[in-house]
């Protein structure tokens, strides 16, 4: 069993964010396994699959980024589940633009979401962080701002690349080689 989480905020106002990377990407691994959102269950909408003989639910929480802990725990609860068993996708504004950085059992690096989900569930679960660069005047307005334009390119190459590594970590768990394929170097 896994469960996969793509942090974000519901709505269209936010659909193409900065905060709403986690969104994006769970969006793109769900499209690339052939499955679609079609459930709304603990505070989440999910899509469901069998990979490898082993269940994998893709989560997209309903309840804001700064809550998403309530979810999750919800999630464990209905499928019997660990957080160890939790691979969750956000945004990281130290990162540089597009770049990712997989971790373990680390803390929030200052997320919101991060941290609702510590304080909900516990810290032993895989994180995917990904760079947006920070605007260092105005952090609030700059990840509910709209993702640049000529920088959505290197995001949907990131997409493609955050699947392509969790496909293979699905049939490997080998969290060495998935932090391999997704540590970037910059």
């Amino acid at each position: 069993m896994l469960i996969i989480v793509g942090l974000g905020n519901p709505g269209e106002k936010y659909k193409f964010t900065y905060h709403n990377l986690g969104f994006l990407a769970v969006t793109h691994l769900a499209e690339s396994l052939n499955v679609k959102f079609n459930k709304k269950e603990c505070q989440a909408l999910t899509a469901s699959l069998h990979y490898n003989n082993e269940h994998i639910v893709l989560a997209k929480p309903t309840t804001f980024v700064n809550c998403s802990g309530t979810s999750i725990v919800e999630l464990l609860t209905k499928y019997k589940a660990n957080i160890s068993d939790t691979i969750v996708l956000c945004d990281d504004l130290d990162l540089p633009k597009a770049t990712t950085r997989v971790r373990y059992s680390s803390g929030s690096g200052g997320h919101n979401g991060l941290k609702s989900i510590i304080d909900e569930c516990g810290r032993d679960f895989i994180r995917i962080r990904m760079g947006i660069e920070r605007d260092r005047d105005n952090t609030r307005e700059f990840v509910l701002s709209n993702i640049n334009k000529d920088d959505y390119p290197l995001y949907v190459e990131m997409f493609d690349k955050i699947s392509y590594s969790l496909k293979q970590f699905f049939v490997k768990k080998d969290m060495d080689l998935l932090m391999r394929d997704l540590n970037s170097r910059s």
